[in-house]
């Protein structure tokens, strides 16, 4: 009986991901460094959450509604990964509308006091 440990603990891990997979999906949004027409100043995307099956959807649509401010924009992705088949698809897009991507992390420092 010392495999039930492991398996109630992996079928825990599992159901806990399924919760905050749904709790964070991946979100778009625009950031413009500053004003001006310099490469520097262009604007980028920040992707951030779990990529699911309707990620590459949500994409679509936000270039879409963006495309007037959007002009070759860098993407950056802030992500624990997510839906291999969304993910796969989020690529295909990207690589079609030939755009850059950087991971990019938020290093979260608690204020002391």
């Amino acid at each position: 009986m010392t495999f039930k440990k492991p398996l109630i603990l992996l079928f825990s891990l599992f159901l806990s991901s399924e919760v905050i997979a749904n709790s964070n999906d991946m979100e778009f949004s625009i950031y413009q460094p500053c004003d001006g027409n310099g490469s520097i100043c262009s604007p980028y995307i920040f992707a951030s959450g779990l990529i699911t099956s309707d990620t590459p959807n949500k994409f679509n649509e936000f270039l879409k509604k963006n495309e007037k401010d959007l002009h070759s924009p860098i993407i950056y992705f802030n992500s624990n990964g997510g839906s291999l088949k969304g993910g796969i698809e989020l690529a295909r897009i990207i690589r079609g509308k030939d755009l850059d991507t950087m991971p990019f992390k938020v290093n979260f420092c608690p204020a002391v006091g």
